[in-house]
Parts: C-alpha cells; sequence; structure tokens
C-alpha cells in the first residue's frame, strides 16, 4: 500500500466502525474456534499500523510481522515493541512458533498468496488456529482495490484452492459487509465509470458522517455476531477459520 493510505488507516483504524467491528468479529472467532489455546502466542501476520496488534495482546503475547517499513514504524510508535519487519513468504520464524496466526485482509496483496499460506501453517503449532479475512468477489475487482495494491479479489473456489495447496483445512467459513455490499459495489462501479482520471483514492479513508456511524456501527455488529456463528454466504469480505491438516 501507498504510505500515504497507512497514514489514513492509521488515523481512522481506531474508530472506524468497519474497523472496529472486524476486531470484534475477530476477537469473537478466537473465543468460539480457539477457546482450547492456553495463553496462545499470537501472530498478527500483516500488522500494518498496529491497532488489531495493540488489540490482540489481550488474547495473548503477540507479536506483528509487517512488510512495509513505513507501517511497522507507526506501529511502533504506538507502544507495539514486538513488531518485525519481514516477508510473509519467508516469515522470520521457526516451526510451530505460534498456536495463534491471525492476517486480516492481507493476502489479497500477495502475489504468491499461497506460498504465504504454507508459511503460516508452517509457523502454527499443530493444534493452532489461523484466522483470516480476505475480500470477496473477483468481478468487483476496481480502482479501490488498484490503489490499495490488491492483486486479486478472491471468490469461493479460488480461495478454497489456495487453502487445499497450503494443506489448510476450513474450520468455519463466513462473510462480512454482507448487507451494504451492493451499494458499495454500485459506488464503486459507477465511480470508475463516472470518473474522467483514474480515482486517487479508495473509500478505506473517508470519514463517516457522526449522524450515519451509528447506523454502520449496528450494521457490522451484528454482521460480526453473526459471521462468528453461521455461514454468511454473500458479503465483500470472506471470513476463515483455518487448521493445520
Amino acid at each position: 500500500m501507498d504510505a500515504y493510505e497507512y497514514q489514513v488507516m492509521a488515523r481512522v483504524e481506531e474508530t472506524h466502525p468497519w474497523f472496529v467491528n472486524r476486531r470484534r468479529l475477530v476477537r469473537g472467532l478466537v473465543g468460539r474456534y480457539a477457546a482450547h489455546l492456553t495463553a496462545p502466542r499470537l501472530l498478527d501476520a500483516g500488522s500494518g499500523t498496529g491497532v488489531n496488534l495493540a488489540d490482540y495482546a489481550n488474547l495473548g503475547r503477540s507479536v506483528g510481522v509487517e512488510l512495509d517499513r513505513e507501517a511497522a514504524t507507526i506501529s511502533i510508535r504506538r507502544g507495539n515493541e514486538r513488531v518485525a519487519v519481514g516477508d510473509l513468504c519467508r516469515l522470520p520464524f521457526s516451526d510451530a512458533s505460534f498456536d495463534l496466526v491471525i492476517s486480516t485482509d492481507v493476502i489479497e496483496h500477495i502475489d504468491d498468496d499461497v506460498a504465504a499460506l504454507c508459511e503460516m501453517r508452517r509457523v502454527l503449532s499443530p493444534a493452532g488456529r489461523i484466522i483470516l479475512t480476505t475480500p470477496a468477489y473477483s468481478w468487483a475487482y476496481s480502482s479501490h482495490d488498484r490503489f490499495l495494491h490488491h492483486v486479486r479479489r478472491y471468490d469461493r473456489d479460488r480461495l478454497q484452492s489456495a487453502f487445499d495447496q497450503a494443506a489448510l483445512k476450513l474450520v468455519h467459513a463466513s462473510r462480512y459487509n454482507t448487507l451494504l455490499a451492493g451499494p458499495l459495489v454500485i459506488a464503486r462501479w459507477l465511480g470508475d465509470r463516472l470518473a474522467r482520471v483514474e480515482p486517487n483514492g479508495s473509500d478505506v479513508g473517508r470519514p463517516v458522517p457522526r449522524i450515519v456511524a451509528p447506523v454502520l456501527g449496528a450494521i457490522w455488529r451484528t454482521e460480526a455476531f453473526l459471521a462468528e456463528r453461521v455461514n454468511l454466504r454473500i458479503g465483500l469480505t470472506h471470513v476463515a477459520v483455518l487448521a493445520r491438516e
């Protein structure tokens, strides 16, 4: 991602209702599908600007790894001491170093996504879990994705194939960002076609009007509650809990 976009995300991740409720979803998934892990050693794979990593400190001993030095620096300034600069395709950790690997909206940035998933599996303990989110629907790829340097969005079969190649077993699957999927896809599609030039940003950091924020928060909070429990088959974000085969 561009350095500017990291600066934007650093400002909004703490309070934007989409990010707040994605963290709520991750915590719920940990409680439901990783309850057998006591004081887990946790890796935030693609820890970005560190807001998630700070939140995960309540789940276990948390370590972050981030390819972009700018984002890692922002994370360290937030007070995250255990952040490594490294490539997810060549993680700088020994085998079975972690009981829980969390990677939220990361693998879509990586050319060799299977290599990254294989590395997550390698550093995962035998009884461990991987919790992962990534954008859905290849046909919805837009300037929003290009600006964020997304290599791809995933259809269900493409994502399952990557899991299979990495010898990862799907424990739970669902979707997030369901109710607003249609309006967001249409808005991005129209924006791309009506713009005179290539749009120079994504909707990640657009401020949420104060009057709208509670409504969006309620929508995404409800979706997080449901995605933890049932397989929602429609939504802009894939949600997966994985284990070693």
